[in-house]
């Protein structure tokens, strides 16, 4: 596995994308929060509200909304701590959490289940260790075939 791909970043790329993966993170929580905060407020002019039938399916409704984006919070918060885990050194030998790959699929980062974002103007897809894909990429230093898509890897980054 070669320098090719290496040379389309400026240096170790690494550090910058766990940085870049953990502002991005962080603005998921800080909307999260805020449409917490604007559900609770709901919430409080519901109760403010005459009582009723409607009212009351209004504040249930209310809540179920509030639990899922509080599951989401929690979801996002333990990705931020997964993502500060993640060590940045260039090892090029072992393909591990915090690896960068470059494949005949594109750019893969094994962080946390973000999903494709632009990155130093290439597309890299950002995800979890845990994920099936990411446990083929470990166990594996060329190709593989997962549900009939065949991966190669070029170069571990």
């Amino acid at each position: 596995m070669g320098d090719s791909a290496f040379s389309v970043f400026n240096s170790n790329p690494k550090p910058r994308l766990k940085e870049y993966c953990i502002q991005l993170v962080q603005q998921n929580i800080n909307a999260l929060s805020d449409q917490l905060n604007q559900l609770k407020d709901a919430a409080q002019q519901e109760n403010k509200s005459s009582a009723g039938d409607k009212h009351e399916t209004g504040r249930a409704m209310l809540h179920l909304e509030e639990e899922k984006v509080a599951q989401q919070m929690i979801s996002a918060e333990n990705q931020l701590q997964n993502l500060f885990k993640i060590q940045t050194e260039s090892d090029t030998e072992n393909i591990k959490a915090g690896s960068l790959l470059a494949t005949n699929k594109g750019f893969f980062y094994l962080a946390t289940g973000i999903g494709s974002i632009q990155f130093e103007n290439k597309e890299v897809k950002i995800i979890s260790p845990s994920s099936p894909l990411a446990q083929k990429f470990m166990g594996n230093k060329n190709e593989f075939d997962l549900n009939g898509n065949q991966y190669s890897i070029q170069e571990i980054i």
